[in-house]
């Protein structure tokens, strides 16, 4: 019955990265009687990580991957914006973040989902660092990440995603996990969707909404998904919108 928040950007700018807009305070609504309480922060400054709920023996506890925040570049003597690597996971009972394996690359606004034989598969995103040659900062990923039950270390998976895609909604319907919207290369939006037998570990097509979209959110509701919210684009070449999707 909890809603758990942590970090996040307060700035409301679009793209204003400086290293104070971070936020590491964490947060949780109990949403029968909308109680707020703060819980522990996140270890970091960070926004768009990768949350989810996993089960193992019976247990529940909270994955957190990767994300957008700043770390120090020892050559220019300064922080800088970009993605990062670490996993943690959180335990609500105790209320504490015990480091996990790092990410084989540093990724933000990608999706993290758990198989049915209970390893973590973390999907899509985006690789962005400004120290790389100009027209590298940009990374766009297709290689699927994937953790082993008990294992130490992440590894690729032998199927790549079909396509690039961040900042998109995905939800789960039993063993079979869909992909909606999102943003590519050229911050165009991504106009297929997909979805991914976690068994098999196989892609197949299907027929996405009407509109576009970047974001939004792809929410079980018994045996459908409810997409909701997210930003897109008004006419043919207008501008990128929020709106009530």
């Amino acid at each position: 019955d909890h809603l758990y928040f942590f970090g996040g950007n307060d700035s409301l700018e679009q793209h204003d990265f400086d290293a104070e807009r971070f936020q590491s305070e964490g947060w949780r609504i109990h949403l029968p009687s909308l109680a707020i309480e703060p819980r522990a922060p996140y270890p970091f400054p960070r926004q768009t990580m990768a949350v989810r709920v996993v089960e193992r023996d019976g247990e529940a506890s909270v994955l957190v991957a990767g994300g957008f925040g700043h770390a120090p570049v020892p050559e220019i003597g300064e922080s800088v914006a970009r993605t990062q690597r670490e996993l943690y996971r959180y335990d609500p009972q105790a209320d504490r973040f015990e480091r996990g394996p790092d990410l084989p690359v540093s990724r933000t606004q990608m999706d993290m989902v758990q198989a049915p034989d209970g390893s973590v598969l973390v999907l899509g995103g985006l690789d962005y660092d400004p120290g790389r040659e100009p027209g590298d900062h940009f990374r766009h990923l297709l290689p699927i990440a994937h953790l082993a039950p008990d294992a130490a270390a992440f590894a690729p998976l032998e199927t790549p995603l079909p396509e690039p895609r961040r900042a998109f909604a995905a939800g789960t319907l039993g063993s079979t996990h869909y992909l909606v919207g999102g943003m590519k290369e050229g911050f165009q939006l991504v106009d297929a969707c997909t979805r991914f037998d976690l068994n098999e570990s196989t892609f197949t097509p299907f027929t996405c909404p009407e509109q576009e979209r970047l974001g939004g959110e792809l929410v079980t509701v018994g045996a459908h998904l409810a997409l909701v919210g997210g930003t897109a684009r008004e006419g043919d070449e207008g501008e990128l919108t929020e709106g009530r999707h």
